[in-house]
């Protein structure tokens, strides 16, 4: 999502924390949307001033919003992006770490639900782009779906080494 798209409630003039949202209420909003975004009844000055949506987007907003169970899933989503894991913030967070032949292993969940759906190893590390003496970065695909992460890491030296 580069540039940031609307979101279904923006497209609709809707608040998104009304928990009580009734399919009346969501109609009569798409019924808006279409008459305030149609370019036959939208002088063209107003029409620069406001975004402008297709048809398309707002018959996508209604079918989605109007849906219970469809609303419920596009609501996880959002609160997902609004949690850092897109939108262009950083969410930084733990791996897990295990010893394999004297090799360190570095493995995370994904929200597919694979347990160790992103795996690193050293051998990922050292071929990292970027890679200085402080680190570099890798991308990881999950295991269990097409979600990538990029992992940012750096070399921290225990007492004694250099």
């Amino acid at each position: 999502m580069s540039p940031r798209q609307p979101t279904h409630y923006e497209i609709l003039s809707l608040s998104p924390s009304l928990q009580n949202l009734t399919s009346d209420a969501v109609r009569r909003a798409y019924h808006k949307a279409l008459l305030h975004h149609h370019p036959d009844k939208s002088p063209s000055q107003k029409a620069q001033l406001n975004p402008t949506f297709s048809i398309d987007q707002i018959t996508t907003a209604f079918t989605v919003l109007s849906d219970p169970a469809q609303r419920r899933e596009y609501d996880r989503e959002l609160r997902s992006l609004s949690a850092g894991i897109a939108i262009g913030k950083v969410l930084q967070t733990y791996c897990e770490e295990e010893e394999r032949g004297g090799k360190g292993v570095w493995w995370r969940g994904c929200r597919c639900g694979e347990e160790r759906g992103f795996v690193l190893t050293e051998k990922d590390l050292e071929g990292g782009e970027g890679k200085g003496e402080d680190g570099g970065e890798v991308v990881v695909g999950c295991l269990g779906c097409s979600l990538w992460v990029r992992v940012v890491y750096g070399v921290v030296l225990g007492e004694g080494e250099e």
